[in-house]
């Protein structure tokens, strides 16, 4: 599963959804593009919101309705190749966390 904040919203949605209903917890593994990002861009000190990254990777958005299960599926998809596109430009084949990785929260602004 590939998702954008996954580990903050999807997963465990998704974890408490099972529980409540009594269903086996779902284990996939799961891609976060916001940890890629970071992963790559440790340096980077801005929020990795799904905009910062369209704006980082000049993706375009225009013909997708956005929060929208569809639309943002293919957004997440067009994000994640950019992101592949760069391990592949920096010949990274394999990641390795030696340390937690800490990802900014999405803040809503004032």
């Amino acid at each position: 599963m590939v998702t954008q904040a996954g580990y903050e919203f999807d997963l465990p949605l998704l974890r408490n959804e099972c529980k409540r209903f009594g269903l086996p917890i779902i284990n996939n593994c799961c891609l976060d593009t916001k940890a890629l990002f970071t992963y790559l861009h440790p340096e980077v000190e801005w929020i990795i919101s799904t905009d910062f990254l369209i704006k980082y990777y000049q993706i375009n958005d225009q013909d997708l309705k956005r929060h929208d299960a569809l639309g943002d599926s293919i957004l997440i998809g067009r994000i994640f190749i950019r992101i592949l596109e760069e391990f592949k430009a920096r010949n990274l084949q394999y990641i390795y966390f030696k340390d937690e990785v800490v990802v900014k929260r999405f803040q809503i602004p004032s």
